[in-house]
C-alpha cells in the first residue's frame, strides 16, 4: 500500500502538538512537505517529524505533489492556501476559521468539488475525552 504523501502549511504549535503525533502513528502517512516562517522554527519542525522538503514558501510544499495538505497558517491566508493546494490536486484540512468571509468558503467549496477532492474544517476537540464523557453525561440526564 502506498503511503498518503503530506504536507502542512502553517506548522506551528498546534499543528505539531495535535495533528502531527496522531498522523505520525499511522503506518500510511508520509511527511513531505512542511512550511512555516522563522528559520529555527522551520528546522526544528523538519527535524523533529522527519519532512523531505521544508521551506517558508507554501507553494514550494505543494511542488512536492503532496496527496493531502494540512493549512494552519494565519487565518487570512487560509483562502489562499486551501485553494493552492485544492488546485495541486490535494485533499486539504484547513483549521479554523475556514475562511475571513462566507463568499471564499463558497469559492473553496466550488473548487473542491470542481477538482474532485475534500476540504474539510477541523474541529478536533470534538473527539476528546472530556467532551465525548460530556456527551454521555447529557445523554444520560435527557440533554
Amino acid at each position: 500500500m502506498s503511503k498518503l504523501r503530506l504536507s502542512v502549511i502553517g506548522a506551528g504549535s498546534w499543528v505539531s502538538a495535535s495533528h502531527l503525533p496522531v498522523l505520525a502513528e499511522r503506518g500510511d502517512v508520509q511527511f513531505v512537505g512542511v512550511c512555516r516562517t522563522g528559520a529555527d522554527e522551520l528546522t526544528a519542525v523538519k527535524e523533529r517529524w522527519g519532512f523531505e522538503v521544508a521551506s517558508e514558501h507554501y507553494l514550494d510544499v505543494l511542488a512536492v505533489q503532496p496527496d493531502i495538505v494540512i493549512v494552519a497558517s494565519a487565518s487570512a491566508f487560509h483562502f489562499e492556501h486551501a485553494k493552492a493546494a485544492l488546485l495541486a490536486g490535494a485533499h486539504v484540512l484547513v483549521e479554523k476559521p475556514f475562511t475571513i468571509n462566507s463568499q471564499d468558503a463558497w469559492e473553496l467549496d466550488r473548487i473542491a468539488s470542481q477538482v474532485g477532492r475534500q476540504i474539510v474544517v477541523s474541529f478536533g476537540h470534538n473527539f476528546r475525552p472530556i467532551v465525548l464523557g460530556a456527551r454521555a453525561l447529557l445523554d444520560d440526564h435527557g440533554g
